[in-house]
């Protein structure tokens, strides 16, 4: 990261940051998430939460980013451990990979299979009772 002060009188900006890069400019897949023999693919997930106001007619007039942009990629015999503070979204990232919650964007694939919010069978892997 670097500070570039221009002589215009502006203030400093900042580059090198990841708030530089607009969506536009990212690729569909991020590269974490770009493992051709990975078990589970997780590829720019993000969860809001719609914030509402109003009794009797509630309209969204904002959300809450419980998980924003969450890309990773696991292959067979790894483990992924997730840290951080209270509050940040651990719990909520396993929940909506889980399919326990939907997401609200990005992609999840299960063994090579788009993860959809169908049959509990087609979320897991596993096979009905």
């Amino acid at each position: 990261m670097s500070h570039h002060t221009p002589e215009d009188g502006q203030p400093p900006t900042m580059t090198g940051t990841a708030a530089d890069v607009s969506a536009e400019t990212q690729p569909d897949v991020h590269p974490a998430a770009d493992d051709p023999h990975a078990l589970l693919t997780v590829n720019r997930v993000e969860k809001y939460f719609p914030i509402k106001q109003g009794i009797l007619f509630q309209r969204q007039v904002g959300a809450v980013k419980a998980v924003d942009g969450v890309s990773f990629s696991l292959r067979a015999g790894e483990t992924l451990g997730l840290v951080g503070e209270s509050g940040c979204g651990k719990s909520t990232t396993g929940r909506v990979i889980t399919r326990l919650l939907e997401p609200t964007g990005g992609s999840i694939r299960f063994n090579g299979r788009e993860s959809s919010s169908g049959t509990r069978c087609a979320r897991s892997g596993a096979t009905s009772r």
